[in-house]
């Protein structure tokens, strides 16, 4: 007897049971009695097997996990998978599971190297799939460096790819590389390498490696061999254009060639210059010198380097022409000129040593071998001694200026003119051409739209327009050599009314205006009533601005009315006034005012005169009222004000003002204050089934209330009973429960509460704890437990990992035991398990044996 057989007796009768039957169970089986001897033959024909659910080809990115999934048509069907034909075992990376007719194949991590056929088999039944792994993109993990290599010897650039299968592609510049003798192209693993053998200069160049997802470049320097400089340089001093030669003899042949350099500029061989190399002799030749050639010349070639100076001397400059002594007339030019040869790259102009610079006075011109100088509109100062200069030959002369004599044949006239009028000024010098500078009172004039000036033949003309008096005074017209002046009068221009005081009608106790306006903005008036002069006082404003002329009476009486006269000069201009009767109204009737209970509010009346003697009287609601502790009347000059303090609802009605046979009415609206919660609501802490009651209290009774539970409205039922005595409204929870627990929330017209209710649960603990268990593979585990109250949460874990219902594991409650059912035992099954219930825990261990060999007895 074993777990694949039973042997059982009863009775007389004896039986053998085979469980689980496969083909190595076939064959002839014995009952020996001794005695008696009884033998049977057992056949065992294999199952149909289908394949119900078939695999399915998976595509995957490299590194990826993938997962194959058959299902088949029988239970407890033996079940294997091959790769390319060869039998996968389970691996840290495969996982092979079964659940019941599921049969699973897991790689957490494939590689470009898994892709292939993927086949199950069970029994007589099999399904087949490919695996496709997408490679991941090729990526630099070290890309190229700059490198430098010495001439004539190897040079290597590498750098390090992602994946050993990557293909590269090289390039020098834009060219793609070949392996041949010059360049070998290596890949080693994840190494990619370029070989160039036998450097030399032109293989400097940017190297790319081109992986196709990515690339890299660095610069590849050639180093030439060491050379020294054995004969350098040597000074040479030429005279312009006769050339220049160089000559510098290295330790080694360039391969490169050299560089030479003139001052700062480099040469390269052309018309001018020649470049020359004859084994290690080097040479430059200057065909053509000039003496801005003079300076430094350098050869450099590697690190090595020579110099020497250029010195090119100018052909010697003489004076062939000598200047000539010049006299000229003041305000007229003159022309100074010589000839040098050879011609002059340049000359310099001085007079009296003083060097001279082209400007509106010296105009200078070289052309050819003839130098010029031209000196514009002579002057006295001008007169002196002028030299040209032009290397080491000069030439002077003297410049004589001879000065003319200017008079004033016409002077300037005092003139006379009308305020805002115009005025001619001319004079008349002895010579066209001689300028003049105008002036007023020692101010410049310009020509502008107040001013005209004009210059004809030798007469000189000025026109002043819009004259002012502040233009009086003395007109001058200036030259260099002469002036002459002359005074202008400027006639005030009469004053007279623009216009003129308009009759008017004033009310007593008001204010009286009277304006005209005058041509002159200074112009002084005098203000006169029925003849008699008026001067400043409380009783009258004088008006003075620009060109308005004012007269304001304060607190018009009876007495204010009659004629009132403007003069100016003998202008005179006249105004008729008239007094009548104040006349008294409102000009602000009271408003309605619209208030909450309790609140506080004024009424406001304004009269358009004010009204001492007459008192004024206040209504509200039918009821006069004065100055108490909830009403004030006041007044403030035209202005009465009611103010209404903490208002009732029984001062509702119509508000009335009267003063002096005039009335002013307006409503007082008094609004209910709303409903509010003034003591609210407080956190309640309960145990399990106890009843509990939240309670808040209103400022007023009868007031609407709603209650909510997180949000949500309460109604009235055998779970809450809404309960309101007066102004405290309460909600009575019947036998709370973990549900019941959250926020509670008490709503009226104008404010709500809200308080959290806990519900706290009794601690739980077990009672009987897990024990470990220690069973076979294939076996079935069962884990139980107690705890001393009903749990409300329980947590199953196998390690960390949290237990779920599934044909494997298969947790259960009943009353206070928990049980745990571990069905198809493996190896992988062995593990700590976990029993949560919240407020405690319990652990076993669950260790799985490997199954007893079996013994098949024929």
């Amino acid at each position: 007897a074993g777990k694949t057989m039973a042997i059982a007796a009863q009775g007389a009768c004896r039986s053998l049971t085979i469980y689980r039957c496969e083909f190595a169970d076939q064959g002839v089986y014995v009952c020996d009695a001794h005695d008696a001897q009884s033998s049977a033959s057992v056949k065992v024909q294999g199952r149909n097997i289908q394949i119900v659910r078939p695999l399915e080809d998976v595509e995957v990115m490299e590194k990826d996990g993938a997962t194959f999934s058959c299902e088949v048509s029988h239970d407890e069907v033996p079940g294997q998978w091959f790769w390319e034909g060869s039998k996968l075992r389970p691996t840290d990376n495969v996982r092979i599971r079964q659940e019941g007719r599921t049969y699973t194949l897991i790689y957490r991590r494939v590689l470009a190297e898994d892709a292939g056929e993927i086949q199950f088999v069970a029994e007589n039944a099999e399904s087949r799939a490919q695996l496709r792994v997408k490679e991941l993109p090729v990526t630099l993990v070290r890309p190229l460096r700059d490198k430098i290599a010495m001439e004539k010897h190897r040079g290597v650039l590498e750098c390090q790819v992602s994946r050993a299968s990557a293909q590269v592609r090289w390039f020098k510049g834009s060219q793609e590389l070949q392996p041949g003798p010059k360049y070998e192209l290596v890949s080693d693993g994840l190494y990619r390498k370029l070989i160039i053998s036998d450097v030399h200069a032109e293989d400097e160049d940017t190297y790319t490696c081109d992986a196709g997802d990515v690339k890299t470049s660095a610069q590849f320097f050639v180093e030439e061999q060491s050379i020294t400089i054995v004969r350098g340089l040597q000074d040479v001093t030429v005279m312009e254009p006769a050339p220049a030669w160089f000559e510098c003899e290295t330790s080694i042949p360039s391969v490169r060639p050299p560089k030479w350099l003139l001052g700062k500029t480099v040469l390269q061989a052309g018309g001018n210059v020649g470049l020359e190399q004859e084994g290690t002799v080097h040479r430059l030749m200057l065909r053509r010198t000039c003496s801005t050639m003079t300076g430094p010349v350098h050869f450099t070639v590697g690190k090595s380097r020579s110099s020497a100076r250029l010195v090119v001397s100018d052909i010697p400059v003489v004076l062939t022409r000598p200047l000539e002594p010049k006299t000229g007339r003041e305000l007229q030019s003159v022309v100074l000129s010589c000839d040098f040869r050879p011609a002059p790259k340049a000359v310099q102009w001085y007079k009296d040593d003083t060097p001279l610079s082209p400007s509106e006075k010296f105009k200078m011109s070289l052309e050819g071998q003839m130098a010029e100088l031209r000196i514009l509109r002579l002057m006295p100062a001008d007169a002196g001694v002028y030299r040209c200069q032009a290397g080491s030959a000069h030439s002077s002369t003297e410049v004589t200026v001879e000065a003319r004599e200017v008079t004033v044949t016409g002077p300037l006239q005092d003139a006379e003119a009308t305020e805002e009028g115009w005025a001619s000024f001319s004079c008349e010098l002895s010579h066209e051409d001689e300028e003049v500078e105008w002036s007023l009172n020692g101010m410049p004039l310009y020509n502008d739209s107040f001013h005209e000036i004009s210059h004809k033949g030798r007469r000189h003309t000025l026109v002043l327009k819009s004259i002012q008096r502040a233009d009086a005074g003395i007109v001058r017209a200036s030259s260099l050599k002469v002036s002459t002046s002359a005074r202008l009068e400027v006639r005030v221009k009469p004053v007279v009314f623009l216009k003129a005081l308009d009759d008017l009608s004033a009310e007593e106790r008001g204010t009286l205006a009277l304006q005209c306006e005058v041509s002159d903005p200074e112009a002084h008036v005098v203000w006169r009533k029925d003849g008699v002069q008026l001067g400043p006082s409380d009783k009258y404003d004088f008006l003075h601005t620009a060109g308005t002329r004012g007269l304001v009476v304060h607190d018009v009486s009876p007495e204010d009315a009659g004629l009132y006269t403007c003069h100016v000069g003998s202008e005179e201009t006249r105004a008729r006034v008239r007094v009548h009767d104040l006349h008294v109204g409102i000009t602000k009737r009271l408003k309605t005012m619209e208030v909450l209970e309790g609140e506080s509010c004024s009424f406001e009346c304004v009269l358009s005169h004010e009204s001492a003697s007459d008192p004024a009287m206040w209504t509200v609601g039918g009821k006069t009222v004065g100055s108490s502790s909830r009403f004030q009347a006041t007044r403030q000059g035209r202005k009465y004000i009611l103010v209404v303090r903490e208002a009732a609802p029984s001062d509702a009605g119509e508000v009335v003002f009267s003063v002096r046979g005039l009335t002013s009415k307006a409503s007082l609206i008094v609004r209910e204050r709303p409903a509010a919660i003034i003591k609210p609501l407080e956190d309640q802490w309960v145990a399990p089934g106890e009843d509990v009651e939240l309670r808040c209290e209103l400022s007023r009774a009868g007031t609407p209330v709603h209650w909510l539970k997180d949000r949500k409205a309460i109604r009235k039922s055998q779970k809450y009973d809404v309960v309101c005595e007066g102004t405290m409204a309460m909600l009575v929870i019947r036998g709370a429960s973990l549900k019941d627990a959250g926020e509670y929330t008490c709503e009226v017209e104008a404010s709500k509460s809200t308080a959290s209710l806990h519900v706290e649960e009794k601690a739980n603990c077990f009672t009987e704890e897990l024990t470990n268990l220690q069973v076979e593979e294939k076996g079935t585990a069962v884990f139980t437990c107690k705890t001393e109250h009903p749990a409300a949460t329980v947590t199953w874990r196998k390690g960390l990992l949290e237990l779920r219902a599934s044909g494997k594991h298969q947790p259960s409650q009943e009353g206070l035991t928990l049980r745990l059912t571990i069905s198809a035992l493996e190896k992988a099954d062995s593990d700590t398990y976990t029993c949560d219930i919240g407020q405690a825990q319990s652990r076993a261990q669950l260790l799985v044996q490997g199954e007893a060999a079996k013994c098949a007895r024929a």
